[in-house]
């Protein structure tokens, strides 16, 4: 029975190439030869989205605009030095982030969906290199935890190689791809907490039925509780406050909507910063320059955006005049100047890379 099936499937097969391959000549009947056919789709029309775009973001310095798009009929990622207008094509897809030297690319990639994502680095001035694989290991599942701000050549990676339980948190060259250990998991850490300069300052602990904050003391390398929370409550640590004194946190502890707080670090106290009178607050844009929350995305009905910036505010003012159904900023360079925009329409949509101080949008 199997090798009839698979005689017939083969045949099916053939059969549809066949079909397929007709629909690429010209007519052959005489009848046909002079008269005005239309013109003829490609399959590939049929088969393949060629038109396909998205995921812009811009690189650290503002110098670069990566983006994902069909080369041919692969979907691929594409690189565009903004000065030059030169254009690299890199043959690989799937999520992505800027590494902080503006030139190379940590994707997320697994095998054949195992969710074992290993982080691979793309050299965008040399696209035709293969990628180099950071965390290289068997049945290890990674994720970039922190993309350095002060140090380009490394990059803090978290990995269940030692365990496959838990995370430890390691620190990458990324020229040698040698790591360095920075804190092994003792068994409950949920999420390791850094700062922009990829120093560990605390982590997440699982705590009975909840989670706790627990702070770092550089000197004594003591573990010091600060906040607890329920299992049922949606609390997340964004980042530390300039001064190093706050967090900002996203979190519903003790109140029914999640809001946008600062945590204090020496009294455990919440400060409400915003918190929206019907739903939850959603993602938030985080400006690393300014070292806060710049925008929040709501959700009563349609998408709804709360400017947490002022200048933010006036920069995009033209962009929502226009009354798209959804407006979203998917990345900023790191002096907030240069940012790729998301505009939502009723028929798809539409992407914009803008320059806050030129007020104009660039090709």
């Amino acid at each position: 029975m199997y090798k009839v099936f698979q005689t017939l499937s083969a045949l099916v097969t053939a059969t549809i190439i066949t079909m397929l391959a007709a629909c690429t000549v010209a007519p052959t009947n005489t009848s046909l030869k002079a008269a005005q056919l239309p013109t003829m789709l490609p399959v590939r029309d049929f088969v393949a989205n060629t038109d396909y775009n998205g995921m812009y973001r811009i690189s650290p310095d503002g110098k670069k605009l990566a983006w994902q798009a069909v080369s041919g009929l692969t979907e691929s990622t594409f690189v565009k030095t903004l000065d030059s207008g030169e254009v690299n094509i890199i043959s690989i897809k799937g999520d992505y982030l800027w590494a902080q030297d503006s030139r190379h690319l940590l994707f997320y990639r697994d095998n054949k969906g195992n969710e074992n994502y290993h982080i691979l680095m793309v050299d965008t001035a040399n696209p035709s290199v293969m990628p180099k694989d950071l965390t290289p290991f068997e049945s290890t599942r990674a994720y970039v935890q922190q993309v350095i701000e002060t140090d380009p050549q490394h990059v803090l990676i978290a990995h269940n190689r030692r365990d496959s339980h838990v995370f430890d948190l390691v620190k990458i060259n990324l020229a040698t791809a040698q790591e360095n250990l920075i804190a092994t998991n003792p068994g409950k850490v949920a999420r390791w907490l850094t700062d922009s300069g990829g120093t560990l300052w605390g982590r997440i602990l699982q705590s009975g039925e909840g989670y706790q904050l627990e702070l770092l003391n550089g000197e004594t390398q003591a573990w010091r509780s600060i906040y607890r929370w329920d299992r049922f409550d949606a609390v997340a640590a964004l980042a530390l406050t300039e001064n190093k004194q706050e967090v900002w946190m996203l979190s519903n502890h003790g109140r029914d909507l999640r809001a946008l707080v600062k945590l204090n670090l020496v009294t455990g106290m919440e400060t409400i910063v915003y918190q929206h009178s019907i739903v939850d607050v959603g993602d938030l844009l985080y400006s690393k320059h300014l070292h806060e929350p710049v925008l929040a995305n709501l959700e009563p009905d349609y998408p709804q955006l709360k400017f947490l910036n002022s200048e933010l505010e006036s920069d995009l003012a033209t962009f929502v005049s226009a009354k798209p159904q959804g407006l979203r900023v998917t990345s900023m360079d790191d002096q907030d100047r240069r940012i790729t925009v998301e505009l939502y329409t009723s028929i798809g949509k539409q992407f914009y890379l803008f320059d806050r101080k030129s007020k104009q949008t660039l090709p």
